[in-house]
């Protein structure tokens, strides 16, 4: 729900930030404090945003699938050209 209200806000920057490298992607995660500890920051763009590593994301796409709902959250051409999250 507050997902929803950012992006209603158009605080897309925020929510790159947050559902990014430290909420998905243990890789990006780990990138991520690695670039810090050595350059002091980290930028998202340079932060890896291979699909196979974002577990919520094919978590959320197995229960759909269970539930019987097709979905394509693991479609790697979507990921490629939506927000990059």
């Amino acid at each position: 729900m507050e997902s929803n209200a950012l992006e209603a806000l158009g605080a897309d920057n925020i929510l790159k930030e947050l559902l990014g490298g430290r909420a998905d992607s243990q890789d990006a995660k780990q990138q991520m404090y690695s670039e810090i500890s050595t350059y002091g920051y980290a930028t998202l763009s340079s932060l890896p945003n291979d699909i196979e590593h974002k577990t919520a994301l094919k978590t959320t796409s197995y229960f759909l699938t269970a539930a019987g709902i097709e979905n394509d959250l693991l479609d790697p051409d979507l990921l490629n050209n939506t927000v990059e999250i």
